[in-house]
């Protein structure tokens, strides 16, 4: 099952490499791997019980997805100088003085 290697995966992140939304992403597939499970064995728990459960893996992929977007630096380009002005006149006296 794929979800229970990405959940692994977030583990990783969230303990070796100390990235918080780890947590979240790991929360997130572990819940899957619940609700999956619990679709596939036919467990008797009550349909509303199994959306409420996707309902917080929803929320706790999206603070995860917040706090990777928080946590990633934000680069703001420099501003370009701004070109000279530019003449016709310039240009004519460039092409006479070839």
């Amino acid at each position: 099952m794929f979800e229970v290697a990405i959940a692994g995966m977030g583990i990783v992140l969230a303990a070796s490499r100390k990235k918080i939304y780890g947590w979240g992403i790991a929360l997130t597939y572990i819940i899957y791997v619940i609700y999956d499970t619990a679709k596939f064995f036919d467990l008797t728990i009550k349909p509303e019980a199994l959306y409420i459960v996707f309902f917080m893996a929803t929320l706790s992929m999206l603070w995860a997805v917040w706090r990777l977007v928080m946590d990633t630096p934000h680069h703001v380009p420099a501003r370009p100088e701004k070109p000279e002005p530019h003449h016709v006149a310039d240009e004519v006296q460039k092409s006479e003085e070839f």
